[in-house]
């Protein structure tokens, strides 16, 4: 891009990226990202009480509902967590090993 806030088309940005990068792992990685963000913005409850807003989370007040951030959905957060620090530590070549 030259100018801040210029748009790039898909097809400029499909030419710039590296013919070495997955695009697989890219897009799978996108997704989870996208998943936990939707799934924090679900999990939450608001409601109105006594003129305020009142907010939670759902798994504090659901029986069992902890059990699902520590079974497979907390594993494979922390599978994200780690594969975008090692994205950010580690060169395009190395990410992969």
């Amino acid at each position: 891009m030259s100018a801040l806030g210029e748009a790039i088309r898909l097809g400029e940005m499909v030419a710039r990226t590296p013919p070495s990068r997955d695009r697989v792992r890219d897009f799978l990685q996108t997704a989870s990202i996208v998943a936990v963000v939707f799934g924090h913005w679900m999990i939450g409850i608001v409601w109105w009480q006594d003129g305020l807003l009142r907010t939670t989370s759902a798994v504090g007040v659901t029986t069992g509902l902890w059990l699902a951030t520590t079974g497979t959905a907390g594993r494979a957060h922390r599978r994200l967590i780690i594969a975008i620090a090692l994205q950010l530590v580690c060169s395009p070549h190395d990410a992969g090993r």
